[in-house]
């Protein structure tokens, strides 16, 4: 019997006050626009936690992050949803480039596939991915992300769902949302260039070592061209996930497909005084989208 095709997409610090639907002004989003109206959406879901590890946790094993070992790897004493699909027959796969959500942490049980970018055996070619690219051109050679870009990760997916059609589970995480901001040249602003980029990207580097804002670290003018700069990803993975859509269901029955869309957390933006991701409660790290679509859905 032909199951439910289950296509999940995670996306690494996206707020849900980006999205256009629930409050950003503008088409900023339009392809997960759609996918909200002709599907169900969430204007208050909540990430368990603010940051990968402990929202990971909970949304593979719908448990709370403190249980069974804790949140720093996905223990044995957990059940995956992957294990679970796997036990009822569908073939699954997983497609990220997080280093803590990697196979030695534990989020590879129940895949069939596993890409993660670091423990794979394939992903040596992906490595030098266009972060590291431009990151060299930039003069950030040194940057230590293993990150491979979102429209690199679709052909990884298209792929692999042309040789598996049906009876999928299928996880995807994009971490281009995520910094280092490096939009592409279409989707970067004509008012920051390259040498800008890389002096922001350095300061945000070094305040996400630290975990906090020295005085004088950030401008006003700084903090506008981050979150431009962060503004611009957003736009590049709708675009991608829009793309992405568009192969798919050129490969597989869109009709008998649902497809679940979120983040793990969102970011702060000095709402509250605050730069990147820690472990704060505030909505701007806490509130995530949360997109449902597929057949007989009111």
């Amino acid at each position: 019997m032909e199951k439910r095709n289950l296509l999940l997409i995670t996306i690494d610090c996206l707020r849900a006050d980006h999205l256009s639907f629930i409050g950003r002004r503008g088409p900023n989003t339009p392809n997960l626009d759609a996918l909200a109206k002709e599907g169900v959406s969430f204007t208050q879901a909540i990430s368990v936690g603010p940051e990968t590890s402990s929202s990971f946790i909970a949304l593979h094993s719908s448990t709370y992050p403190l249980m069974f070992d804790g949140y720093l790897r996905l223990s044995n004493y957990r059940t995956t949803l992957a294990e679970v699909l796997k036990r009822h027959g569908y073939v699954t796969a997983a497609f990220h480039s997080n280093p803590f959500l990697s196979r030695s942490r534990g989020f590879s049980r129940g895949f069939d596939t596993f890409y993660d970018s670091i423990t794979s055996v394939k992903s040596k070619p992906f490595i030098l991915n266009f972060f590291t690219r431009f990151a060299k051109r930039l003069g950030l050679s040194k940057y230590p992300y293993p990150y491979v870009r979102a429209s690199a990760m679709n052909k990884m997916v298209l792929t692999w769902l042309r040789k598996h059609p049906k009876n999928f589970f299928v996880w995807l995480h994009y971490m281009d949302v995520h910094h280092p901001y490096l939009p592409p040249k279409d989707f970067k602003p004509k008012s920051i260039d390259n040498d800008r980029i890389k002096l922001l990207n350095e300061k945000l580097k070094s305040i996400g070592k630290k975990g906090r804002i020295d005085e004088d670290e950030l401008s006003s003018k700084d903090l506008e061209d981050v979150r431009t700069l962060y503004g611009c990803m957003v736009k590049y993975v709708d675009h991608v996930i829009g793309a992405l859509l568009e192969d798919v269901q050129e490969v597989v029955d869109m009709g008998n497909t649902f497809i679940v869309i979120t983040a793990d957390h969102g970011i702060e933006l000095c709402e509250h005084g605050g730069l990147l991701h820690s472990t704060k409660l505030y909505d701007e790290l806490l509130k995530v989208p949360l997109i449902i679509w597929g057949p007989d859905l009111r």
